[in-house]
């Protein structure tokens, strides 16, 4: 039979995995979310979550079919290497942005759902 102390120890712990990771690797917009979509200006802030969200649901560490990497899909072979930080990879999407705008990204089908 479990003790009771070892009952609430596992019951802790299943609880924390439950949880959504800090990264919003679960397609929330998570405080780590909000802290990396500081890096663009504000007027790109609400198109570039967008992309992010549609590109990886905010999981900095997905990693595409063709190379692509984190949560703006970013690939390595056009624009250097990419963090492997969620708020390293928004200062090099915002970088881009500020260059070249966001013809980089395509908004895919299935990606008009975000709010």
């Amino acid at each position: 039979m479990m003790s009771k102390r070892l009952a609430v120890i596992l019951a802790f712990v299943l609880l924390a995995l439950a949880q959504p990771s800090a990264a919003g690797s679960e397609g929330v917009l998570t405080p780590a979310v909000w802290r990396a979509l500081d890096a663009f200006r504000p007027e790109h802030r609400y198109l570039m979550a967008r992309i992010a969200w549609c590109e990886s649901r905010f999981d900095p560490a997905v990693v595409g079919a063709v190379g692509e990497q984190g949560i703006f899909q970013v690939r390595a072979i056009y624009w250097g290497e990419v963090p492997s930080d969620m708020l390293g990879q928004a200062e090099q999407a915002a970088r881009i942005v500020e260059v070249h705008g966001t013809w980089p990204w395509s908004m895919r089908d299935g990606c008009e759902g975000w709010r």
